[in-house]
This record gives structure tokens, C-alpha cells and sequence, in this order.
């Protein structure tokens, strides 16, 4: 096995009452299990994400975050963080909205550009700084 490629289990987020209904009752299926993540790099740059409408997907970012502004939000969308492991609860179809997170060690400013769709990606990402 490459030495890039890592197990990717569903983790146990202390995820809120909407995205445990959101699995629930079937309006957003499980991340499940994954043998690779998406890469990304952390160059300052907008990192562009594309969530698959109905599916939960995790973002791996390189240490613990928080939400910038607490009163960000995406349509239909539950954003659930977990130290450094952002989790996307897309229930509807929206266009590309900016959700910025700041690094809890480093203050970095890590700007996601989300947008969701039913061509939208399903395989968790790590993000990589450079």
C-alpha cells in the first residue's frame, strides 16, 4: 500500500441534532468508508469544493479550526467541526459561497469555496499545507 494512501473511516462526529436527522431519516447518507482522500494544497489561494447533494463529505484540514464568522452558514447545509475535520451535510443544490475557517494554532485563514450539486464529490479531502 502507497504510503499516500489512508484508511478513511466515518468518524464519530459530535455532530448536531439536524445533521443526525439528516441521517436519520435519509435526506444525507453517511460518509462511509474510503481507502484515499482527495488532495488539496494550502497555498493561501481559495480551495474550491464541489459536495455531492445528499451525501455527508469530510474536509481534513491541517490543524484544529473554527468557523471565522459563527453566523456563516450555506443553504441546506449543516457544517459540522470536529478539531481539525470539517464535516458538509448538503440537503439542497446551491452555487459557489465562501466558508472561512481560522487555524487554532497558526491563525491561518482557510477559505473554502463550496458549492453542491448531485455531480458533486464524495470522497473525503485532506488539505495539505506547503
Amino acid at each position: 500500500m502507497l504510503a499516500a494512501t489512508a484508511l478513511v473511516v466515518c468518524a464519530s462526529f459530535s455532530t448536531t441534532a439536524l445533521s443526525q436527522e439528516a441521517l436519520r431519516n435519509g435526506s444525507v447518507a453517511p460518509m462511509g468508508q474510503w481507502l484515499e482522500y482527495r488532495e488539496a494544497n494550502f497555498n493561501n489561494n481559495p480551495i474550491l469544493v464541489h459536495l455531492r447533494t445528499g451525501y455527508e463529505r469530510a474536509i481534513v484540514l491541517p490543524e484544529p479550526v473554527e468557523l471565522r464568522d459563527p453566523n456563516q452558514s450555506l443553504p441546506g447545509c449543516e457544517i459540522v467541526i470536529s478539531d481539525n475535520i470539517v464535516a458538509f451535510y448538503p440537503t439542497q443544490t446551491y452555487t459557489r459561497r465562501p466558508i472561512v475557517f481560522i487555524g487554532k494554532v497558526t491563525g491561518a485563514v482557510y477559505d473554502l469555496r463550496i458549492r453542491a450539486s448531485t455531480k458533486g464529490m464524495r470522497q473525503p479531502m485532506r488539505v495539505n499545507r506547503r
